[in-house]
């Protein structure tokens, strides 16, 4: 079959606008990193001397959060500490009396404070991100649609819970049990649904865009939209709920798991764990910790990641604060404080 030398003008045409506007927005994207935004500060300049020790004397086991090239956790003052993986760390000073935390994107570190207020480090700037934004062309509606998140992240208040990845997309738990949603592309009736009907939740968890609450009285909040709702619907006495790569697991008051989602790998089969108090889900394989301090595991093994059997000892990082999953691990089970230092 031959092809006619227009059409193949029109192919190389179509291909070059196409390159093109890609590279703007890709210029575009760069420069605003560029400015300041992924410009972090170096940490302090402490290394491995004292870091154990610091840790020891710091770390009360409220939260902890692991990113790319560091972790970052609350000190025994509601401050906020940085530890790179070579070993460096720092206390963040624009962090005080928080309460929560984890990693956003862009390598920012995201926490809500005790008043309920949202607490980016390092914080974006939306009055200089709109300047470098008209003062280009052919910007798609990425740029505009995280100005929006910014600036929509100001007016959060009193939250108890939220997941962030500041400057895109986050959820928070509030104290009356509502829900605020920042930047899902869903529409403005899925939104607007979770946002005014959802008024009894204590804990969110999402995996693939499939977002799941945790009410009060342990069952499962979801939309009819959502591919397992004929499952969650029948979930009882739910006290914690995590998510992997495409599942989600729901920790029980007598220490059993529910699970749902995609199963590869094994990643769900936790039909036999008991006496679990916490669970930690990876795209592959699953991790439980039992309240005797023991670890069971489930999934992929390629790299040995379930070969956990030998593990004593180990301590919870408490997920929720003052909620049903708190009072099951402290009271239900009777962790004491010296079996404990991460509970305090």
């Amino acid at each position: 079959m031959k092809i006619s030398k227009r059409f193949i003008i029109y192919i190389l045409v179509f291909l070059v606008a196409v390159s093109i506007c890609v590279l703007q927005n890709a210029c575009i994207d760069a420069a605003l990193k560029k400015h300041q935004y992924l410009q972090l500060p170096q940490l302090a300049n402490h290394h491995y001397e004292g870091l154990e020790q610091f840790l020891y004397q710091n770390i009360c086991g409220m939260s902890l959060a692991s990113g790319l090239t560091d972790f970052v956790f609350i000190t025994k003052d509601r401050t906020v500490c940085q530890v790179d993986f070579s070993g460096s760390f720092q206390i963040i000073p624009e962090m005080n009396n928080v309460t929560a935390i984890c990693h956003g994107g862009d390598s920012t570190i995201c926490a809500i404070t005790e008043d309920g207020s949202f607490v980016p480090y390092p914080c974006r700037d939306e009055t200089q991100e709109k300047k470098l934004l008209l003062q280009s062309v052919n910007v798609g509606i990425g740029p505009w649609s995280t100005i929006d998140n910014i600036e929509k992240y100001k007016t959060i208040t009193d939250a108890t819970f939220f997941r962030s990845n500041y400057p895109g997309e986050g959820f928070f738990v509030h104290k009356d049990n509502s829900v605020t949603l920042v930047g899902y592309g869903w529409s403005e009736d899925k939104r607007i649904t979770i946002e005014n009907s959802w008024n009894d939740v204590i804990q969110l968890a999402e995996s693939n865009g499939d977002l799941i609450g945790l009410t009060k009285n342990g069952t499962i909040r979801c939309l009819r939209s959502s591919p397992y709702y004929d499952e969650y619907k029948t979930w009882t006495d739910i006290i914690a709920v995590y998510t992997g790569g495409s599942h989600i697991f729901g920790l029980k008051k007598d220490g059993t798991i529910k699970s749902t989602g995609k199963d590869m790998w094994g990643e769900c089969d936790t039909d036999s764990w008991k006496n679990i108090i916490s669970v930690s889900p990876a795209r592959t394989y699953t991790v439980g910790l039992r309240v005797d301090g023991t670890v069971v595991a489930a999934g992929e093994n390629s790299h040995g990641q379930c070969d956990v059997q030998t593990w004593k000892n180990i301590l919870p990082f408490q997920p929720l604060k003052h909620t049903h999953w708190e009072l099951t691990v402290k009271e239900r089970y009777g962790l004491l404080e010296k079996q404990s230092l991460l509970l305090t």
